[in-house]
């Protein structure tokens, strides 16, 4: 099911969000991923993705290893990636 821009979670509350994605983001159509385990929100665009989680050394350690294996391995290109007091906030290529 495709929904329009102005994100919601799975129970269909508006996501709050850094201005930078924000604007990034538009008001691209997106669904919103369930298969993973990881707990994060996973917001899926036509041609980016965007990866909302618990802010934590998990989720600061996966944008440091992605920014480091840019080049040297075929990995989705980091567009974004901002935090709060407690949620990451990881735009990639898909």
């Amino acid at each position: 099911m495709k929904h329009d821009c102005g994100l919601e979670n799975a129970d269909n509350k508006i996501i709050q969000m850094p201005d930078k994605i924000r604007k990034i983001i538009g008001d691209e159509k997106y669904n919103i991923d369930n298969v993973g385990m990881s707990g994060s929100l996973v917001y899926m665009f036509e041609d980016i993705v965007l990866k909302i989680q618990e802010a934590g050394s998990e989720s600061e350690n996966e944008y440091i290893m992605m920014k480091w294996l840019q080049g040297k391995l075929l990995i989705p290109e980091v567009l974004a990636y901002e935090k709060d007091d407690s949620k990451t906030y990881l735009l990639m290529s898909r």
